[in-house]
């Protein structure tokens, strides 16, 4: 009866628990590149492109995908430090510093569905020297 009881509650449990992936669709609607000159930045604006980027997350399986750029990427996987992903109520953000020369950042804020994605090239006194942004707006789908 015991065995019974424990295999109904694991089966309720875990079939009450199952979230499904979020998807969007973004698209890329500025980009920035800019250079350190003394203690500032001198930024260019850039063409975009990036247009129907699909981004999937999902919070319970720690997942997030950005148009390829996933922690489980297995061709980076070894040459990221510094890694974490955080999902908050507000932002998803993701970020490592890859190879030791470029920090990359990603945050997806999940009221307005606006992406932002940084990449900053770093010096070995990890002070950065150049950087691009990008912004993206997000629209949910579906089937992706």
């Amino acid at each position: 009866m015991k065995t019974i009881r424990a295999i109904a509650v694991t089966l309720f449990v875990t079939s009450c628990s199952f979230e499904e992936d979020t998807r969007l669709l973004c698209d890329c609607t500025q980009k920035l590149v800019g250079e350190r000159v003394d203690y500032d930045w001198e930024d260019k604006e850039q063409y975009c492109g990036g247009k129907d980027i699909p981004f999937v997350f999902n919070e319970s399986k720690n997942k997030f995908d950005m148009g390829g750029t996933s922690p489980d990427d297995e061709i980076f996987k070894d040459k990221k430090t510094d890694e974490s992903l955080e999902f908050t109520d507000d932002e998803i953000i993701y970020k490592y510093v890859l190879r030791g020369e470029q920090e990359n950042y990603h945050n997806l804020n999940r009221i307005s569905l606006k992406y932002y994605e940084s990449k900053y090239n770093l010096i070995p006194n990890s002070l950065s020297t150049k950087k691009t942004i990008y912004y993206y707006s997000c629209k949910v789908v579906s089937g992706v």
